[in-house]
This record gives C-alpha cells, structure tokens and sequence, in this order.
C-alpha cells in the first residue's frame, strides 16, 4: 500500500482514460464528470517515481474556492489595490521590507561598531600584560557581534578577541584568535565551546574563529570569565 492502507487479494483500481491509473480510495463513481468541481491542496513526491496528489470535491471544494476568494478580497481592501493588482503590489511591499531590513542592518552595524573607541583604548592600556580582549557588549542582533570583533582585532592587534552578549535572553558568543595567537596555544573553537556550556549552549568553529550560543543569556558574565582564565593560562603556560 503506498499511503499504509491495507487491501486484500482484490484491489480496485481507478482509471481516467490514457492518463491515469491509480488504486481505489474507497470514493466509488459511474465517470469522471459525477466528482464536479476538484480543487487540489498539495502535490508532491513520496517515493521515486510516485507523486501524492491531496485535493478535495464538490461542495468542500467550491469552499476552499469561496475562502480564497475572500482572503484575496481582504488582502486588495488592506492594500488599496484592484484584484488583479494584489499579487504585483505585494512583491513590491515585500522588496521594500528587505531594503529597509538592509538598511536598518547596516544602521545598526555603524552605531555598533562606533562604540568600539573605548574598548580599544582599554586594550591598549592593558595589552603589555594582558595581550586580550574578552567583553560582554549589547547588541540588537548576535550577527553583530562578529563585525565588531573583526573590528576590534584590526584596530588592536590582540592575540585573541572574545565577545559575548545576552540578546533577548539567550547567549551569543564570537572568538578570533590571530595567528600569533595561535601559536601560543590558543584555539578558538575550544575558547567558545567553554562558554557556551556554561551557558546551556554548544556551537564551534575553527581554530582562530569560532562563534555559539546557549539558552542562559544571564551566564554570559560568568562564562567570559572562565574564557578569560583560560586563556591567561594558556598563554602563561606557553611562555613557560
């Protein structure tokens, strides 16, 4: 059976002319034209070379046919558009959403990445004894994160660049790990992996970028901070 239905020695079969043959479904009809009106619900693939054909007949189809029609009317009304106008303007409303989610991006991404002076600054106050950077930063986006990190490794030099924020609650890590870095042991995706199990998360990468998550963003705090004892050690370890 293809769809689990269970059939004995006899099976019916329902043929439309040249076109079709398949097995009975249980509706039973003297021709073709007695079903009516056919509206289909979905059509796809089940088994190679089998295709699945959902629809519906006569009175519950002339329904969905009613149905449509009145969302299509309601979605003209909202957009103060003739019917044969709704499907234009709405790919043209959905261009203009993209734009402005573009753009919004790239704002949010130069405000960001703005703030950055201050914690530069600080690294370089810092960065003979303490040649890293691990902060906790607020962003509206974890994707941020990763061109604020690129950022601050090009501005400061550091061996390695570890953020993490609690966007809406939930963890959001990135690592960058320089080559030099790299050299002295360090690894980011064994950097991040250690933050995101303190924060209920995983995630990984390569050694010298690595980016997680986890479900705690309240732990973020607490977990670069065993980042950056990890990495204090690592380095010490590779000086001695």
């Amino acid at each position: 059976a293809l769809f689990g239905e269970k059939y004995g020695d006899r099976v019916r079969t329902l043929q439309v002319g040249e076109f079709s043959k398949e097995l009975c479904g249980g509706t039973h009809v003297d021709r073709l034209g007695d079903i009516g009106l056919v509206k289909i619900l979905s059509e796809g693939s089940i088994a190679s070379g089998v295709r699945r054909i959902e629809f519906v007949t006569g009175r519950p189809a002339l329904l969905k046919l009613f149905d449509a029609q009145t969302t299509l009317q309601t979605l003209a009304e909202s957009l103060k558009s003739p019917l044969n106008e709704v499907e234009e303007k709405t790919l043209k409303l959905v261009e203009e959403k993209k734009a402005l989610e573009k753009e919004l991006a790239a704002l949010q991404s130069q405000a960001v990445l703005a703030k950055l002076g201050p914690m530069v600054q600080a690294y370089k106050d810092k960065a003979c004894e303490a040649p890293w950077l691990v902060e906790q930063v607020a962003v509206p986006e974890g994707k941020l994160l990763k061109d604020m990190a690129e950022a601050l490794a090009q501005q400061t030099h550091a061996k390695v660049v570890v953020l993490g924020a609690d966007v809406a609650g939930k963890a959001q890590f990135v690592v960058l790990v320089s080559h030099e870095g790299m050299e002295a042991g360090l690894n980011a995706g064994q950097l991040v992996k250690l933050a995101a199990e303190h924060c209920q998360g995983g995630g990984g990468g390569k050694p010298n970028f690595a980016q997680a998550g986890g479900k705690d963003g309240q732990a973020v705090g607490r977990a670069l901070e065993l980042v950056q004892s990890a990495i204090s050690q690592s380095l010490a370890a590779a000086k001695a």
